[in-house]
């Protein structure tokens, strides 16, 4: 129990102080023609390039099949749209894995997984 708690403790401390930085040098990145950036600048211009190619493709082409597949579709019946029981919620925050990037509301799932009890009844209560 005892080795749990200090794991516990530690991983608390890491999430709220970050990473330990060892080293502080940096990446080499390439430009285009594949040349080293030199300087600060070069990288981030050369990062801002990269985001604006991946980001600005141009459309899909539509689908006609999907299209009419979508307007096909029934609904699934057998799934419920019940509130979930306190047994689900425990089953999915158990399911959570380790060392997972936190999500938009910032909580790690290793922390919900260690105030399990306090958390399944608050997001229990949510869904009710």
């Amino acid at each position: 129990m005892v080795s749990v708690l200090a794991r516990a403790k530690a991983d608390i401390k890491h999430m709220v102080t970050g990473p330990q930085r060892h080293d502080s040098t940096s990446a080499v990145i390439n430009k285009k023609d594949g040349s080293s950036c030199n300087s600060v600048e070069e990288m981030l211009e050369r990062w801002c390039e990269h985001y604006k190619d991946m980001l600005n493709h141009s459309p899909a082409d539509a689908c006609p099949a999907l299209d009419e597949a979508a307007a096909d579709a029934v609904p699934d019946t057998e799934t419920s749209s019940d509130a979930p029981a306190l047994r689900e919620v425990t089953k999915a925050i158990r399911k959570l894995q380790n060392g997972k990037a936190a999500g938009p509301d910032n909580i790690q799932p290793k922390l919900l997984k260690y105030a399990e009890q306090p958390v399944v009844e608050a997001l229990h209560d949510l869904f009710l």
